[in-house]
């Protein structure tokens, strides 16, 4: 019997092997009429080439049969896939030791590849990130200063803008990620989110996936979201005719008839609250779930206040009271973020749309107001001699306008207080200003 080494075909069979092809034989290839159980198992196992892998004595093999022929299980186990494929590499040794070390150069190649390009991400990042800040210093300090014609600051932010598109240009691919991360970041300066929305986009699907760019993308697609749900809560839908004219609708029988008419005005007002709450739904489906992500994303990201950060996450989870008390803890201790007065008016101002969907009149009219009220400390002067004094009581209107009045001064001249008392006037404003 002849197992496990090439050999002439089987004896008394006509068939011949395919030329080339060295057949590997089996005992049962060999004789029918031995047990295919026999020829996996135990005949295989006595001619094994690795020694270990054989029977340890005559005795074991001996042992073995004898469960075999009564019915019990045998020692011997069929060869696996894993031995087979381990013992023909160990055949082919020369080969696998090329095939190993080109492996390892090509590992080591993208190894060194990756660092590469990795170094020259961080450093169009760090440049990027420099042009960046000088963009919105020069966007703040404008947003801070005394009213002035902002084109020419808004000019100089374009023209260092259209420098990193350039550089993105000469970069390649390395420079799209942090390029079009710092564009997007210019973009929100100029107060253009959408495209600021579509460049930080950009970077975050070309792989620049850092907590600063969720944290951009957050702000982006939320100024979004709180312009496009004051919009649809101030708007009053295409209900643009009375409804005792639409089909359906209760008729008054005279126009003097006062009762009939509240009827037709309730049921307007009704319609419209359905419908602003209708483009509510639909502006928070559009915006919220991907606000809510990217500020879960931008753990970590570098920010002014982390108060400001949990009144924003607040805010767009819906609750208003934590996000008015994180905005409480920042008091007047960040007076150059005045994004925080611009999240409490959008607070109240969400609160107040609650309200009035509660039947809470008042307490919905109270947070408008509060909502609208300029919140910065405020200085009030008026000229003694101008219509402004005859005709109004500047004490009691402005307070319904500004929540951080300081003083209240009326000076002595008309209509031109810079030309008919300038010492008088810049007396006030440098005492104001030192307070």
């Amino acid at each position: 019997m002849s197992v496990g080494y090439p050999c002439s075909p089987r004896i008394g069979d006509d068939a011949k092997p395919f030329p080339g092809v060295i057949p590997t034989l089996t005992a049962r290839w060999i004789d029918q009429k031995i047990d295919q159980k026999i020829d996996e198992k135990i005949v295989l196992k006595c001619l094994e080439r690795d020694r270990a892998a054989r029977y340890d004595s005559a005795r074991a093999l001996a042992d073995d049969l004898g469960r075999f022929l009564n019915g019990e299980p045998v020692v011997a186990r069929p060869v696996g896939t894993w031995y087979r494929l381990r013992k023909r590499l160990a055949r082919q040794r020369r080969l696998v030791a090329a095939a190993a070390f080109v492996a390892l150069g090509v590992a080591i190649g993208w190894a060194i590849s990756t660092r590469v390009e990795a170094g020259e991400r961080e450093r169009f990042a760090q440049q990027f990130t420099e042009a960046v800040e000088s963009i919105e210093s020069t966007a703040r300090y404008s947003a801070m200063s005394p009213l002035h014609d902002i084109r020419g600051d808004r000019e100089v932010i374009r023209a260092r803008m259209a420098e990193i598109k350039a550089e993105i240009e000469r970069g390649g691919e390395v420079a799209a990620g942090p390029g079009h991360y710092a564009l997007g970041r210019g973009y929100l300066a100029l107060d253009d989110d959408a495209r600021a929305r579509d460049e930080l986009e950009s970077a975050w699907n070309r792989g620049f996936r850092e907590p600063r760019v969720a944290y951009a993308l957050a702000q982006a697609i939320g100024h979004l979201y709180r312009r496009s749900l004051a919009a649809a809560a101030l708007t009053a839908g295409p209900v643009s005719r009375p409804l005792a004219k639409q089909d359906g609708a209760k008729k008054p029988e005279r126009l003097s008839d006062v009762e009939a008419l509240a009827a037709v005005q309730r049921d307007v007002e009704q319609e419209m609250e359905k419908l602003r709450e209708a483009r509510q739904r639909e502006v928070d489906r559009q915006y919220r779930g991907a606000i809510l992500a990217y500020l879960a994303a931008s753990n970590g990201a570098e920010v002014r206040s982390t108060e400001y950060f949990a009144a924003l996450d607040a805010y767009y989870e819906g609750h208003f009271e934590e996000a008015l008390h994180h905005l409480d803890a920042i008091g007047s201790g960040l007076p150059c973020l005045y994004e925080a007065s611009e999240l409490r008016g959008d607070t109240l101002f969400a609160r107040a749309l609650t309200f009035r969907k509660q039947g809470e009149k008042e307490r919905a009219r109270n947070d408008f107001e509060a909502g609208r009220k300029i919140s910065c400390p405020t200085l009030i002067l008026w000229a003694e001699k101008s219509h402004t004094h005859r005709e109004f009581d500047a004490r009691e209107a402005w307070p319904h306008y500004c929540a951080d009045i300081r003083r209240f001064n009326v000076l002595p001249c008309a209509h031109y207080p810079m030309e008919e008392a300038p010492d008088l006037l810049y007396a006030e404003l440098d005492e104001f200003f030192k307070t």
